[in-house]
């Protein structure tokens, strides 16, 4: 009951804060236009250009059917999505540290970064919210060793590449590295019956994979063209927002005297100055403390080897 109650409070603060948060007009009123533009006919990477996969403008397209096109229903969209992060990031810490206390903090600093960051309407937040619920099917299918997780979890991992390209790559790559390191242990330990359920399981997660990426792909390229498709979603983003968007490093801490004798306002300097390093180092220390709770469980229980596909 404490715990719902804990959850259905992050949904309600996370709601608050969204609607009474000025837009974003430059990253949000981006994607509010191109989802207003679907509605108008338009085609993505054919009538305009997009830099992100296409799931979060047609997703947002979709809801402006039913609402009506307006900032508070895409608010709403994204106050739903935040809190089911938070959900999920509490679920999974909990599950595998056993450790409340390591579960509240992640998930805490999670609610704190959407409300310091302002994130709204951004494609990252559904994509990392289906690669945490990715991780707890790769998760399950390493305890059981059942196919239908594995395809799951590359299920959520498509849906996730086509909200962010560049992410839906990063969970391939580092979920081919872990996947081969748990099988050399897995397969070291338990002989070829598990190696065959793993075989099974890598080409389960294969094929979803490509069941939400190659449909909407192929979908696409038929109505936008293969060569703007390739263009907006590979090679302009690896080539052409660098050149205009680079930025270097910025230091390892903030200098809160000089930001503000720039005449900067107090929100300007927590969404701008002060929140990329309480994300940094919150992150961290939850990974810290993440850690020392599963190091602990570790000497006195053992280690299960789906708690750690996780940690790989």
């Amino acid at each position: 009951m404490l715990r719902n109650s804990y959850f259905a409070l992050m949904a309600v603060v996370l709601a608050y804060v969204g609607l009474i948060a000025p837009m974003n007009i430059f990253d949000e009123g981006y994607v509010i236009e191109g989802a207003a533009r679907i509605l108008a006919g338009q085609v993505p990477y054919r009538d305009y250009l997009l830099a992100y996969g296409p799931a979060q403008f047609y997703a947002l397209a979709m809801l402006f059917t039913v609402s009506g096109q307006s900032l508070s229903a895409e608010r709403v969209y994204d106050a739903a999505i935040q809190a089911a992060i938070v959900v999920v990031m509490f679920l999974t810490v909990a599950r595998t540290t056993r450790s409340r206390v390591a579960a509240l903090f992640a998930s805490v600093l999670a609610l704190v970064s959407f409300i310091l960051t302002g994130l709204y309407g951004y494609p990252l937040l559904p994509a990392l919210g289906l690669a945490l619920v990715a991780a707890s099917c790769q998760v399950n299918f390493f305890q059981k060793l059942r196919p239908a997780f594995a395809y799951l979890s590359g299920v959520f991992i498509g849906l996730a590449g086509l909200f962010r390209q560049d992410l839906g790559v990063l969970l391939v790559v580092a979920t081919i590295a872990a996947g081969a390191l748990l099988t050399w242990v897995l397969s070291r330990s338990d002989g070829c019956v598990v190696r065959r359920s793993l075989a099974r399981g890598a080409g389960a997660w294969a094929l979803g994979v490509a069941t939400p990426v190659i449909p909407a792909l192929a979908v696409l390229a038929i109505l936008a063209g293969p060569v703007p498709l390739i263009d907006d979603l590979i090679l302009y983003p690896l080539t052409g927002i660098s050149e205009v968007r680079g930025l270097p490093l910025p230091a390892l801490a903030p200098f809160p005297a000089a930001e503000f004798t720039d005449g900067y306002s107090f929100g300007t300097y927590m969404e701008f100055t002060l929140a990329p390093w309480v994300i940094l180092y919150g992150s961290v220390a939850a990974f810290a403390i993440s850690v020392a709770a599963a190091v602990r469980r570790l000497l006195v229980h053992g280690l299960v080897p789906g708690e750690l596909a996780v940690w790989a």
